[in-house]
């Protein structure tokens, strides 16, 4: 007598699931790099690190850091500016530095995904 095996595809089930837990780690990461950075942007009165945000683009697998000043961008960018709390490229560094947790937080999130499926 043969061993008959049955199988189910949800093929469907695990796309939905994939990318929805795609979307919460890249999430998840942004408000990780947003907790790296606050810390390392410019502080004269701290309006800058207050305004740093996480958006999302729509229910896309994106999100933006955001620090909503109008003098964010050269603060980031300007190096020869000297603070005496805080830093330029207070978004980038921590992204390279924190790369792979980074990218470890998204993979969790999809692991966690597809067993969940």
């Amino acid at each position: 007598m043969g061993l008959q095996v049955s199988t189910t595809w949800n093929g469907g089930k695990l796309d939905a699931a994939v990318k929805a837990a795609g979307r919460r780690g890249v999430r998840r990461a942004g408000e990780r790099l947003k907790a790296l950075s606050v810390p390392l942007a410019p502080k004269r009165d701290g309006i800058l690190r207050g305004t740093a945000t996480v958006k999302g683009v729509n229910a896309e697998p994106v999100v933006f850091v955001v620090f909503d000043q109008p003098y964010a961008v050269k603060q980031h960018e300007e190096l020869d500016y000297k603070h005496t709390d805080g830093q330029a490229k207070y978004l980038e560094q921590p992204l390279e530095e924190h790369r792979a947790e980074l990218q470890g937080i998204i993979a969790k999130e999809v692991r966690v995904g597809i067993l969940n499926a």
